[in-house]
């Protein structure tokens, strides 16, 4: 085109100021979309979970090996030769049970000789009674001396005491025998014969050792701080180490101290064991001594100390940008995964869980919920 004619072309300012005013806007809009950039950028990346309520069951933990709740061993009562064994190793037995029998002999002529002596006694002590009961007759007729019926009335008393130890003799007697039958004292399972037919057994020889069916014990140690806080009745529960057995519930039944004064002392836990829970195994215990309704529990990893205090770090309102809220709390039970709060965080709340060590009062977030 000419110059000429492009002189004579007619001037529009309208069309300028539009490609000005849409190049200004385009140059705000990036610079906006940066700011926000910059800003997301900057922010800490947390993750955060919430305060919950929950049961806080506090509990003190300790190791010890299952015991037999009663004695495991069954000792010969008496002494002498075994005529006859009715259970082997592997026999579940009854409270009860003849597990073997020893020779009956000779403990029972001591009974007939006990009996008899019983027996003789009762006789004299008969006659002497009607002796004495003549003699205070005539003795009021002046036949009898004073002296005379005192010795009478000192020959009955002796003959008394007499028949009494006679009677105890023959009760002892009749113990022995019964205690020829080696019985089982509990129901279980024999683990152990000591003894074979034929076998001379002294009084007090272990001849079996049995596992209780269910019932068992463990003593449990504990420091002196922790002693103080038990009390019999509290639950308990008790696991294996060396296997995935589930836990089994126990109650603690007695307590004792230590022999060592300031030691601490020693828990009795008793429980119900499985078959598959052999004497001596090795026991994790967890003894209930607090249980608190309704409390405020957040993540372990969300409580911080810092110089003299420990805070946590709440994220106001529910987006994923925000300024942290520097709290102050005052903690109670703690365990490995979650710590009680008692003040400082409600319900609800949220609380950062990772990246917690590094933040401060006021800080921007990126969050995200913990897993």
């Amino acid at each position: 085109m000419p110059c000429n004619a492009l002189s004579r072309m007619p001037f529009r300012p309208f069309s300028f100021l539009l490609l000005s005013g849409a190049l200004a806007l385009l140059g705000c809009s990036s610079g906006a979309d940066d700011e926000a950039d910059n800003d997301s950028s900057s922010a800490t990346p947390v993750r955060v979970a919430l305060a919950e309520r929950a049961t806080v069951v506090e509990t003190e933990r300790s190791l010890g090996r299952s015991e037999a709740l009663s004695d495991p061993y069954v000792a010969a009562e008496v002494g002498g030769r075994v005529v006859r064994v009715h259970k082997d190793v592997g026999d579940r037995v009854d409270a009860g049970d003849v597990l073997a029998e020893i020779e009956r002999e000779r403990y029972e002529s001591a009974l007939s000789a006990a009996e008899a002596e019983v027996a003789a006694l009762d006789a004299e002590l008969e006659q002497l009674q009607r002796d004495l009961e003549r003699m205070t007759e005539v003795a009021e007729g002046g036949y009898v001396s004073d002296s005379e019926l005192e010795g009478a009335r000192t020959e009955l008393e002796s003959a008394r005491e007499r028949r009494e130890a006679a009677m105890s003799e023959r009760d002892e007697a009749r113990r022995q025998l019964r205690e020829t039958e080696i019985r089982a004292p509990f129901a279980g399972r024999v683990d152990a014969r000591e003894l074979s037919e034929g076998d001379s057994l002294s009084a007090g020889e272990p001849a079996f050792r049995l596992v209780p069916e269910t019932a068992a014990r463990v003593r449990l140690p504990f420091p002196e701080q922790v002693i103080g806080r038990l009390a019999e009745g509290m639950p308990a529960r008790l696991r294996r180490l060396d296997s995935d057995d589930d836990w089994l519930e126990g109650e603690v039944t007695r307590l004792r101290p230590s022999v060592d004064e300031g030691s601490g002392g020693v828990a009795v836990v008793e429980f119900e064991a499985p078959e598959t829970w052999p004497l001596g195994a090795l026991l994790e215990a967890l003894v209930e001594v607090d249980r608190r309704e309704g409390a405020i529990q957040v993540p372990a990893g969300s409580v911080v100390d810092r110089p003299g205090r420990q805070v946590v770090y709440v994220v106001p309102g529910e987006g994923e940008n925000a300024e942290v809220e520097e709290r102050e709390v005052s903690t109670g039970y703690h365990s490995a995964d979650v710590i009680e709060i008692l003040d400082g965080v409600d319900a609800d709340e949220r609380v950062v869980v990772d990246g917690a060590d590094f933040l401060s009062d006021g800080t921007e977030v990126r969050v995200q919920e913990a897993d």
